[in-house]
């Protein structure tokens, strides 16, 4: 063999066995570039990618905050980096909301208008931008709820900054990083406790159709709401405990407070989503 064969290609570092000690870069081989090794390539590539997907999920849903620990101490190789899973999670949202037809992360603009907390304020820019324009409410409605539903597809990481700030006040003995990447898998948890709510309720409203019972809107979204907290509240409890340790009345206060601040934590991503729609149409 040459001296460039003993020297890896990725990262030149001498090579002692088929793998560099140094990147773990393969030696190439003489049917490497065969397509029976191309194939096999690609199908192991696609396998560890979905391994490492389903193993990242049914630790994040089955054994609350034990991603986060895991992460802490290092254990990092099985699992999607967090960012990662939860751009996986917010693409499964989009995909799977217009099946579930709800809005909770669009948000359309009847919602923003009727309600918010900013209600008042956004219906008075609304009106002011219609009067200027000439155009009509429900035209300008639906450009504004297109628009919204783009925005939200990559605004929905907000809701991550925003919820490791509480987080972090809590654990203010430990690192703020600690806090993001906890905010992080938390918040990929709340996507799927959300889809997983809101299907329940299409299910049960399906059930109830042929029995001629209608629930009026108010009441899904005021029983999904409820659903979704204390969802998010056992969640909560389960995973700070695995993630942070701590006594346990101690970690039932930090989640009470932690699902309590989930409401005013919505609202500012739903502010900013009305914002960023408002100003794009």
């Amino acid at each position: 063999m040459t001296d460039a064969l003993l020297r890896c290609v990725t990262c030149d570092a001498p090579l002692s066995g088929p793998f560099c000690a140094s990147c773990g870069e393969k030696r190439i081989a003489a049917d490497d570039l065969s397509f029976r090794h191309f194939f096999e390539h690609t199908l192991e590539s696609f396998t560890h990618i979905d391994g490492k997907v389903f193993a990242t999920v049914r630790a994040l849903v089955g054994t609350p905050g034990q991603l986060t620990a895991d992460y802490f101490r290092g254990r990092r190789k099985p699992y999607l980096a967090p960012l990662h899973l939860f751009l996986v999670i917010n693409l499964l949202c989009f995909l799977l909301m217009p099946l579930l037809h709800w809005n909770t992360f669009t948000t359309p603009l009847y919602t923003h208008l009727n309600q918010q907390p900013y209600s008042v304020k956004a219906t008075a820019a609304v009106q002011a931008k219609l009067k200027a324009s000439g155009e009509t409410l429900n035209a300008y409605a639906a450009r504004f709820d297109h628009a919204a539903g783009i925005a939200a597809r990559s605004l929905l990481i907000l809701l991550v900054p925003l919820y490791s700030v509480p987080v972090a006040l809590l654990y203010w003995r430990r690192r703020y990083l600690e806090s993001v990447i906890y905010a992080m898998h938390f918040c990929s948890a709340l996507i799927l406790i959300t889809i997983a709510v809101l299907a329940a309720f299409d299910v049960a409203v399906l059930l109830l159709r042929p029995m001629q019972v209608r629930l009026p809107d108010d009441a899904l979204d005021l029983g999904s709401g409820f659903a979704m907290m204390l969802a998010s509240a056992i969640y909560l409890n389960r995973s700070l405990g695995r993630a942070f340790d701590g006594p346990k009345w101690l970690t039932g206060i930090k989640a009470l407070v932690l699902t309590l601040l989930l409401f005013p934590v919505i609202q500012l991503y739903r502010s900013a989503l009305f914002l960023i729609a408002f100003w794009s149409t």
